[in-house]
């Protein structure tokens, strides 16, 4: 995995790479006036949050970490408590953080669930108005999983996220949520949202297919035609090159921000 990340689909990507796109998207919308254009959107105010960082990498078994009561600190203190973190960190303050990025973590996790605990820990961490970044690999065709990122969508969103930017390259998909509610709804594990939060290789069986009974492929039904027909919705609005895994026509390279409602297929 390292190795296709590093070198394969880093070399083959003519735009920008999944480290530049992030650093890109933070710079745009923290300096740049992205929050504050988004937030006038939404009649809404806040101060312009600029986003801490420590000195070192520390490691963290994300799943299992626990999450404390939000710090009341100036700035100055909480970038020294930042600096005197334990390594490997077991806990860490909520509202701490205002940017969290999943660069091809959640794929690779065995059950949904888990990657929902990852997605409402990350919404505990972010300062209101804070940035989720997911960059989670798919060397398929641009539609081949639409239908599937539309459910990520929806889950994510359903913990107090919004969608901020979203882009296909050729070997990974790219989104940007912005927290926008401190408090998240309590049935929503009643409500299946973590299912939501599935890929293809969550329904492999392990055990061998017997291809002489698998029944013949008929015409779709009403229903798949539905389906179909939803999953375009979710499409990026500009068109995409398959070869450089870029849109053509943005002016910055992979953004689009798209601010279509939340449709919940029943």
């Amino acid at each position: 995995m390292k190795n296709l990340a590093d070198n394969h689909w880093t070399k083959k990507c003519e735009g920008e790479g999944r480290i530049e796109w992030c650093r890109s998207v933070c710079q745009e919308y923290f300096l740049d006036g992205g929050m504050k254009r988004i937030l006038e959107k939404d009649e809404k105010s806040a101060a312009l949050a600029l986003g801490l960082s420590a000195q070192s990498v520390y490691k963290c078994d994300f799943l299992n970490l626990q999450l404390q009561q939000p710090l009341q600190l100036a700035g100055d203190a909480v970038e020294a408590f930042l600096r005197h973190l334990h390594n490997p960190i077991d806990a860490l303050p909520g509202q701490l953080f205002h940017v969290v990025v999943f660069s091809l973590l959640l794929s690779y996790f065995p059950s949904p669930y888990q990657r929902w605990i990852c997605c409402k820990k990350a919404h505990e961490l972010l300062d209101l108005h804070g940035l989720l970044l997911i960059i989670t690999p798919d060397s398929s065709h641009q539609n081949r999983h639409a239908l599937m990122m539309r459910s990520w969508r929806v889950a994510v969103e359903s913990l107090g996220f919004k969608r901020y930017k979203y882009v296909k390259y050729s070997h990974m998909h790219l989104i940007a949520f912005r927290k926008v509610s401190v408090a998240t709804t309590s049935d929503l594990v009643s409500r299946n949202y973590p299912e939501m939060l599935y890929i293809p290789q969550d329904f492999n069986s392990n055990e061998e297919e017997d291809c002489t009974n698998t029944p013949p492929q008929g015409l779709r039904s009403e229903f798949e035609d539905d389906q179909l027909a939803w999953g375009f919705t979710e499409l990026p609005d500009t068109p995409y090159d398959s070869d450089s895994g870029e849109s053509q026509s943005s002016s910055v390279p992979g953004f689009h921000e798209l601010e279509d409602p939340i449709l919940l297929q029943s």
